[in-house]
């Protein structure tokens, strides 16, 4: 179907938006992909530190707070179920990799595990501080740390890649 100067082709912008010159204006919009994305090493860097905080350095607090509650809240179910024994790094390696991806509250949960049970190990005549966790219970809640990790990588990664448009500059995500 031709197009006729009375009608917009489908795909066009509605006249008046901002990324469409006045009519009989020469000058031609800069129009920047939506499609295309950024790299932010600084938000990358402070997701890796914190899950959220990235996303709150790139001017989007609510999103970060949101992942903040589902990385955290996740990790501290796993924590709630299992206790301390569900983040351990010297029994359960694989499942310490994706739990240590949570950032340094999952390396200092290990370092408390580790702490309390070689304070057990030199004590052999007290009772144990921490109860190892048994069967299937013990596994849910690992597998709820790991998850609440591969979240975390998930945001790392959407807050160092950015995209450069925005929806309110007419991105349509």
């Amino acid at each position: 179907m031709p197009t006729t100067p009375e009608t917009d082709p489908p795909n066009a912008p509605a006249h008046g938006s901002a990324n469409t010159p006045a009519p009989g204006s020469d000058s031609t919009p800069k129009v920047r992909p939506w499609n295309k994305r950024g790299f932010s090493l600084k938000a990358g860097i402070a997701a890796i530190i914190f899950p959220g905080l990235g996303h709150i350095t790139l001017g989007l607090p609510r999103r970060g707070r949101l992942i903040t509650l589902g990385v955290l809240g996740l990790f501290m179910l796993g924590l709630l179920i299992g206790g301390l024994d569900a983040v351990d790094s010297r029994n359960d390696r694989w499942w310490f990799a994706g739990q240590a991806l949570v950032g340094p509250i999952a390396l200092g949960t290990d370092f408390i595990h580790q702490t309390l049970h070689r304070h057990d190990l030199d004590n052999p005549n007290r009772p144990p501080t921490i109860g190892a966790g048994l069967g299937r219970i013990n596994e849910v809640a690992m597998l709820a740390g790991a998850l609440a990790g591969l979240m975390n990588l998930i945001a790392i990664v959407d807050a160092m890649f950015p995209p450069i448009r925005r929806r309110s500059e007419g991105a349509r995500l």
